[in-house]
């Protein structure tokens, strides 16, 4: 073997170490490529941004009711030039992103109820029973199409009366104001911020179940003396686990907030399952969960 071929050897060997060194970081970079190049980007990018624009509008008495910009937004899909743009579990989604906020965003007059009643099924029969949504609806209510638009309203009325048992983390919205923008407060992050804020806020919703003969003798103690319910953070690892789902961007709230309080604390997020957008659709209207609050 000539130095020449011991140079190209070495180079070889040298591009080898320089790939295992960054395998991190080409990966992030191929998940990058591959999620931005997917046909279903362009359509959430567009989602994201319908989200945000009705977000910041809540609260203006200058703009149109949410109701009556998911209607607009509804119509001016119909005139995509190439079909539909959005499916009819886009629609749902924004209807459910808006409810879920405040029972009040739901209201509808007599006319807009009918002009979305027209829309969402003039929608369902452009995108025909492809969808796994409409032939469900189709199937539970038999093609009635007003009984399924009022069950889809009373289910989405009663989003956010699955809140009312709570007392701090109510409210999951900011309204905006002339020097910040409206902005989601989602409970699982509000909870958490609450954990880890060196002032130590009241966890006004969080109970503490006594564990055992020791906390047991501890309460009794309380009786003599002043003691603090104890917080989760008063250990080094805190477990949060969710039951009935938590979505990818929940985990990444919960992350920067833990890594914003620059602590010591450890924590530990799991779930009974990693939720979909499709899997919130059919939690809210497929099952009854904690929606059918009056009986």
């Amino acid at each position: 073997m000539g130095p020449k071929d011991s140079n190209a050897n070495g180079k070889k060997r040298g591009k080898t170490m320089a790939i295992k060194k960054h395998c991190g970081l080409l990966q992030l970079v191929l998940a990058i490529i591959q999620t931005i190049g997917h046909p279903s980007f362009a359509k959430l990018d567009s989602l994201l941004a319908l989200e945000k624009g009705l977000l910041q509008c809540l609260g203006d008495e200058d703009s149109q009711s949410p109701m009556r910009q998911i209607l607009q937004i509804i119509r001016q899909d119909e005139k995509h030039s190439s079909g539909r743009f959005h499916s009819v579990d886009d629609f749902l989604l924004l209807l459910v992103f808006i409810c879920s906020l405040s029972s009040d965003h739901c209201d509808m007059t007599s006319e807009e109820k009918a002009e979305m009643k027209l829309a969402l099924t003039t929608a369902m029969a452009d995108c025909g029973k492809e969808e796994e949504i409409i032939r469900y609806l189709d199937s539970v209510h038999k093609g009635d199409q007003a009984a399924m638009f009022e069950d889809i309203l009373d289910k989405l009325r009663n989003l956010p009366r699955a809140r009312d048992g709570l007392k701090k983390y109510r409210n999951i919205y900011e309204p905006g104001s002339l020097s910040s923008q409206a902005k989601l407060q989602p409970i699982l992050k509000q909870i958490v911020e609450d954990i880890v804020d060196p002032s130590r806020p009241d966890l006004v919703d969080v109970a503490h179940k006594s564990a055992g003969f020791g906390d047991m003798l501890k309460s009794g103690f309380g009786l003599f003396r002043s003691v603090g319910k104890p917080r989760p953070s008063d250990h080094p690892l805190l477990i949060l686990f969710v039951i009935g789902g938590i979505t990818s961007t929940e985990v990444r709230q919960v992350r920067d907030v833990v890594s914003a309080a620059k602590g010591s604390l450890q924590v530990l997020v799991g779930s009974t399952s990693l939720v979909s957008p499709t899997d919130i659709l059919q939690k809210v209207l497929f099952q009854d969960n904690l929606l059918d609050v009056d009986h």
